[in-house]
């Protein structure tokens, strides 16, 4: 999913926001992200395949060029999808009322967990992308 689509959708649940409780805002903030989690989940898993062949049949070249690309692209996504989520949240948060509790309760948790998402799979790419760069390092020494 390219960063133009991420931020589409999000513009879309923005201006909608504007015209709802904010609780509502924030729930359609997850709801739209969420398979986007998915597709990144997906992306990481195709990463491990590739780098389980990689591993496996040490075709250096090919392995270490499919694994960058499918590392940089998953990074990408984790970024764009981060980037906005973030600018998302923060302008939810300014229509928020201070006085309303349970909204606040809820946008800190969601905002914790999309976070905490977004660098788990940075974490896990970047852990992948030094594997194969390591492993392509042992086989041209």
């Amino acid at each position: 999913m390219s960063e133009r689509v991420v931020w589409t959708e999000l513009d879309t649940v923005l201006r909608l926001a504007r015209d709802e409780p904010h609780y509502q805002a924030a729930m359609s903030v997850y709801r739209n992200i969420e398979p986007h989690i998915d597709e990144l989940l997906q992306i990481k898993l195709n990463a491990d395949d590739v780098y389980r062949r990689y591993q496996q049949t040490h075709e250096c070249n090919k392995g270490e060029v499919a694994l960058t690309q499918l590392s940089l692209s998953a990074r990408a996504e984790v970024f764009a999808i981060e980037s906005h989520l973030q600018s998302a949240l923060d302008e939810i948060a300014k229509m928020a009322n201070n006085e309303d509790r349970q909204f606040d309760a809820t946008f800190d948790n969601f905002r914790a967990f999309a976070i905490r998402e977004a660098n788990r799979y940075r974490k896990e790419i970047d852990y992948y992308h030094a594997m194969c760069l390591e492993q392509q390092t042992l086989l041209y020494y």
